[in-house]
C-alpha cells in the first residue's frame, strides 16, 4: 500500500495522507507539521491511525489540497 501526501492549499502546515487498501477501499489521515519538526496527528487516534473514507466525499475534500512528494 503505498501511502501518498498531499498539502491544503490554503494552510502550508496541513497535509492529508491517503493510502488505498488491498480491497479497493480509501483511507485517510489529517496531521499538522511545521518546519521544526513536529508533527501532529489529528482525528483521535493517538498514534496516526486511518480512518475510511468514501471515494465521493474525499473527492470533495481533495479539491483543497495539492500532492507533494516527500
Amino acid at each position: 500500500m503505498e501511502i501518498k501526501s498531499y498539502r491544503n492549499n490554503r494552510n502550508e502546515n496541513k497535509y492529508i495522507d491517503i493510502k488505498r487498501t488491498a480491497d479497493r477501499h480509501y483511507m485517510w489521515r489529517q496531521r499538522m507539521s511545521w518546519s521544526n519538526g513536529v508533527t501532529n496527528y489529528l482525528g483521535g487516534h493517538p498514534k496516526g491511525g486511518f480512518h475510511r473514507v468514501r471515494k465521493s466525499w474525499m473527492d470533495e475534500v481533495m479539491e483543497d489540497y495539492t500532492e507533494v512528494m516527500e
